[in-house]
């Protein structure tokens, strides 16, 4: 083990997480309080020799090298993190002293371990000269930036380090910027030069980190700050702004709200204590209120009011105010009209945090008149949006798309919008929700929102049009992905629609949403938009409504609601025959036989998808030939026809292969593995059944994912494997829950045959353990 080229607490750090372990976990494991490995890793405290030790069992260090551990963290930890002296030009003369004029925050420092770490190392790097902590009012920028002040500082005495800080928020003019500077170096004029000379000569000779705090306004005095740089090489200087500066050569560091608690640990008190937005809430809840707790009865609201507020810090601590006269029940019940509840903040704070209002009224009119109209006209969007679609829906005329990016990236260097991208897509923008208020507000303020509302439905109508025959095909998963990230925006179209009686647009976009809503497992959500278009009861929309008929059948069968499937299926094909539709006839009866199926009638079931497969050979449709065919392969299966099921099924594959379905091929296989399983060639069946569960995974098809893993649970069975077969079996029970997707009647009695053998080759104990293991393989993935 070579001794680290990092101060003790930082290498501490790598190596706890190259072990994967938390803080928590860390401390669990070498046996003291997670406080202790916090100090540790902030150099605030050096270990005991038996705790070194402790820790290097922690993590796991070889025998040879736990001494040498042991060594440097006693030779070296409690040493803060310090910039390195580059040049002669660092040491100070005897006579001088390094100035510290840091603020001292009355509150503690809550959260953000992580990024603190890493802007103290980025200083210590000799080619950051200019790092910007960019993000929205109320975000914590300026407290970070204090922080990181603070840390530096440590090492004020030994390396001769001044850290200057500079409030610039009370300053109207950005040439006043460097006479703020001068005042608060504390130093004397110099006759006949001027501000900027005199501080290139007194900073020219020294170590120093200028602090300047809220630099938005002022952004002008860009240059002077450039000149000071180029004057003074051991100058760095750390900047807090709503946007970003602009100057050449700088790293900008963009400050996020503080982390999100898991939804599902809502009644996991100690997670939730140690969340970072829980923990200043409770910690500014309990300055308001001593009496506020964290309890079981208090936490589900917790958990919300810090979703609702985006882990904003500013919003969180105005909110944390009002537990004074309000329990967090009462508070949460608020939440509705933030803008308007968290008002009040302390007295003694600058103006603009003293309500989210204020915050956020600041940056606005920072803006310009047509950056403001874009800001207030995304709030039209819900969730995220694209580029295409701004520049579609939120200006007077539509515009080029460039133009529109450009004043995006105004807008998120202003801080006003998130940007977001998985390397996988284009870039996508949206609003935090007390944004996203602020800005329907003024929308609806300032101008003819209903309009525009019907812009953005019209939009994302000829957006699912467009997507509804490329959802089979090979570019199936692509246009999968693309509904996806847009489905808030879709909700939205598709509730303006039918709230105000568009049952065309209503229509349309529910039908063109049918096979996303059935391939992504949105079962429920999908009947409830299907029937309120239908219900709008335009009967003119014969075509339309035959499809939004049919797919209401089809996501009610998955949902083992053979009832309601019937029922809606049949009327479908009552209007399909009645429009003299052969394309929707051979739907409708293919779905007919898949109730047929799922009720156990199977001759009725092979009847109706033998005249679906003629009607679709005569009119030419090779993918639902293709789906027919391997209904029918299935349905002989059932039957016992392996043999004859086989040969349907494989041309049927053949088929999407020529097609590039791949939902259609991974039906096929799925089928074909169930059939060369019942033929007693497990492994083989494991082949297609693994091939199939890859492609329904690409497609994001959890239901059917489900299924497949039910179908190598009984392959494992078959090899011998009952604790394989325990562990996929609780994989897909997770799946089903998730969806709400239930066995089939048909299959329930065979799956209950598998899943009891493998009970009994297990035994209780082991079985259950395998199960478990199987679900948190699932809720992780």
């Amino acid at each position: 083990m070579a001794p680290p080229d990092l101060p003790f607490h930082q290498w501490l750090r790598q190596l706890r997480k190259s072990c994967d372990l938390t803080q928590e976990m860390f401390a669990q494991q070498a046996g003291c309080a997670v406080s202790t490995i916090r100090k540790l890793e902030h150099g605030a405290l050096r270990p005991s020799r038996d705790l070194a030790l402790h820790l290097a069992q922690a993590l796991k260090l070889a025998p040879d090298e736990v001494e040498q551990f042991a060594r440097l963290a006693r030779e070296a930890a409690g040493q803060a993190a310090r910039l390195p002296q580059r040049s002669s030009s660092w040491r100070l003369s005897a006579e001088d002293r390094p100035l510290i004029t840091l603020p001292h925050p009355i509150t503690p420092f809550i959260g953000r371990e992580d990024e603190l770490d890493y802007i103290v190392r980025l200083f210590a790097d000799p080619g950051v000269r200019l790092l910007a902590l960019t993000g929205p009012g109320g975000v914590g920028k300026t407290r970070l930036a204090i922080r990181v002040g603070e840390q530096l500082s440590c090492s004020a005495h030994q390396g001769g380090l001044s850290v200057i800080f500079v409030a610039l928020a009370a300053l109207n003019d950005p040439k006043l910027v460097l006479n703020a500077i001068f005042q608060a170096l504390r130093i004397s004029e110099g006759g006949g030069q001027s501000v900027l000379q005199r501080l290139i000569d007194w900073l020219g000779a020294r170590r120093v980190v200028l602090i300047l705090d809220n630099f938005e306004h002022v952004l002008d005095a860009v240059h002077d700050i450039a000149a000071l740089l180029h004057a003074c090489p051991d100058l760095r200087i750390l900047v807090t702004s709503r946007s970003t500066p602009g100057m050449y050569g700088e790293h900008v560091f963009p400050v996020a709200p503080l982390p999100l608690p898991d939804q599902t640990s809502r009644y996991d008190l100690v997670t939730l204590a140690q969340n970072a937005a829980c923990a200043l809430f409770i910690q500014r809840a309990r300055a308001a209120n001593p009496a506020f707790t964290l309890t079981a009865a208090t936490a589900p609201a917790l958990v919300e009011i810090c979703w609702r507020l985006d882990g904003l810090p500013l919003a969180l601590e105005l909110a944390a105010a009002r537990t004074r006269l309000l329990s967090a029940d009462a508070l949460l019940a608020r939440m509705s009209h933030r803008l308007d509840f968290l008002t009040l903040g302390a007295r003694t704070v600058d103006k603009r945090h003293q309500t989210l209002r204020d915050a956020i009224d600041w940056s606005y009119h920072l803006l310009d008149e047509r950056r403001q109209s874009l800001f207030k006209r995304l709030a039209l969007f819900a969730g995220t949006c694209d580029v295409p679609a701004v520049a579609a829906i939120c200006y007077h005329e539509p515009v080029s798309e460039s133009v529109a990016l450009d004043d995006l990236d105004v807008l998120v260097r202003n801080s006003l919008v998130q940007q977001t991208s998985d390397y996988t897509s284009e870039a996508r923008f949206y609003l935090l929700e007390v944004l996203h208020e602020y800005a329907w507000e003024r929308l609806i303020a300032d101008e003819r929102a209903e309009e525009l509302q019907q812009k953005h439905a019209t939009y994302y109508c000829q957006f699912v049009e467009q997507a509804a025959p490329e959802l089979v095909g090979m570019e199936q998963v692509m246009w999968l992905n693309r509904l996806e990230r847009d489905h808030d925006n879709l909700r939205a179209a598709l509730h303006w629609a039918c709230t105000h009686g568009m049952a065309k647009t209503a229509l349309t976009l529910a039908v063109s949403l049918g096979r996303f809503w059935w391939l992504r497992g949105y079962l429920s959500e999908g009947q409830r938009w299907l029937k309120l278009a239908l219900a709008l009861g335009d009967i003119t929309l014969v075509l339309q409504r035959a499809e939004a008929l049919y797919w209401v059948g089809i996501l009610a069968i998955h949902q083992d609601n053979y009832l309601d499937a019937q029922a809606a299926l049949s009327d479908s094909l009552g209007l399909y025959q009645s429009a003299q539709d052969s394309q929707g006839l051979a739907l409708a009866l293919n779905a007919l036989g898949f109730v047929a199926n799922r009720k156990g009638d199977h001759a009725l079931a092979q009847a109706r998808y033998e005249e679906s497969l003629h009607i679709a050979r005569e009119i030419g449709n090779t993918e639902r030939v293709a789906t027919s065919l391997n209904n029918l392969g299935y349905t002989l299966f059932l039957q016992g026809q392996l043999q004859s099921g086989r040969g349907y099924l494989r041309e049927s594959l053949a088929l999407a292969r020529n097609l590039h379905d791949t939902q259609g091929q991974a039906f096929a296989l799925t089928n074909l593995g169930l059939i060369t399983l019942a033929q007693g060639k497990p492994r083989r069946a494991e082949i297609f059944l693994r091939v199939s569960l890859h492609l329904f995974s690409s497609l994001g098809n959890i239901r059917n994912s489900a299924e497949v893993l039910e179908g190598l649970a009984e392959v494992a069975l078959a090899e011998g494997n009952p604790r394989k077969a325990a562990q996929l079996l609780g994989t897909a029970a997770v799946y089903r829950a998730t969806i709400g997707a239930p066995l089939a009647a048909s299959a329930r009695a065979h799956l209950e045959y598998v899943t009891t053998m493998a009970h009994e080759r297990l035994g209780h104990s082991a079985f259950n353990e395998a199960w478990a293991t199987g679900q948190l393989q699932a809720r992780q993935s």
